[in-house]
């Protein structure tokens, strides 16, 4: 693994629990501080194997966190990665 600013893992639900994309193993999410409170970098789907881009904006005064998928990957078999594209989280 190479240098990252945060390194994490993600777990996703989806279609009341038929759908799971979930990390506990190893870590899927890869990010660098690109500006102030603003971080690109990748997401590893444990569902599909997809590594997509993604960016995450923190916004202090509102405690909120945008997430955005900026290219999305295509997984083995082609099967979709269960991400939400953009979301503002609380």
């Amino acid at each position: 693994m190479g240098s990252y600013d945060l390194i994490g893992e993600h777990c996703g639900v989806y279609y009341n629990g038929g759908r799971m994309d979930c990390s506990y193993e190893e870590y899927s999410i890869s990010l660098n501080r690109i500006s102030e409170n603003v971080f690109t970098g990748t997401i590893l789907s444990a569902y599909s194997l997809a590594v997509s881009e993604i960016r995450i904006t923190y916004f202090p005064s509102s405690k909120e966190i945008r997430w955005e998928v900026t290219k999305e990957g295509v997984g083995k078999n082609r099967l979709p990665n269960y991400f939400p594209l953009d979301v503002i989280m609380q």
